[in-house]
């Protein structure tokens, strides 16, 4: 499927308002905070707890957005049962997860969809690199959803 195919009577946005085909759009945003950058000030105890706090807040309303709504049913895919870019899009801002050692278990159809996005034929060549990073935080400890 392609932007502006209507064809198959589906539709999709190659922005970042994924949308199910019926007109429904999700907005997804990715809760990502870089703590990396040493010169990035959190400000107080109380307002990085309180940042990181919104952060799951809202990951957490939005993966069951992903889980219910564009994945629930018999949705193989995003868009349905065929693999589109949105597929990959969002399981490159998904696999931000894996850095920080998220659990989707509580989330069935996104695990489901993710575990299938990684059984992908070039799906661990592509991210090698980035599994070595995510191998490098094993020890680590964060908040997760």
């Amino acid at each position: 499927m392609r932007p502006g195919d209507t064809a198959s009577g589906r539709s999709f946005s190659t922005g970042v308002v994924p949308c199910d085909g019926t007109g429904r759009c999700v907005r997804v945003r990715p809760a990502v905070i870089q703590l990396t950058n040493d010169a990035w000030e959190p400000g107080s105890d109380e307002a990085q707890a309180a940042a990181v706090e919104w952060g799951r807040d809202k990951a957490r309303f939005w993966l069951g957005a992903l889980d219910r709504h564009l994945l629930g049913g018999d949705k193989k895919f995003l868009c349905g049962n065929e693999l589109t870019i949105a597929d990959y899009f969002g399981a490159g801002i998904l696999s931000i997860g894996e850095v920080t050692h998220c659990d989707f278990a509580q989330y069935p159809n996104v695990a489901r969809w993710y575990a299938s996005m990684k059984s992908r034929p070039n799906w661990a060549k592509a991210n090698e690199a980035f599994t070595g990073m995510v191998a490098s935080t094993k020890d680590a400890s964060f908040v997760t959803v």
